[in-house]
């Protein structure tokens, strides 16, 4: 079970950076590798970070600024 969370964190860190890097076809394959492990169901920060990407054709904006809200929170 450790292997599969160290495994996990290494491949979403890779994805994350290629995002913040502007790289998101890179980040594109990094997260769909992490919803592989751990299922779309399971992964709320991949799959939400996916979406972001898909909505945008996995075209970095030109006024993006290597940020986004990962998550809506309401209370």
């Amino acid at each position: 079970m450790e292997y599969y969370n160290v495994e996990y964190k290494e491949i979403f860190g890779e994805g994350f950076e290629a995002y913040r890097n502007g790289d998101w076809y890179l980040a594109k394959e990094k997260l769909e590798e992490c919803l592989m492990i751990k299922g779309k169901e399971n992964d709320g920060p991949a799959h939400n970070l996916l979406n972001y990407l898909r909505k945008h054709k996995y075209s970095v904006p030109f006024e993006w600024e290597y940020r986004h809200t990962l998550f809506n929170i309401t209370k």
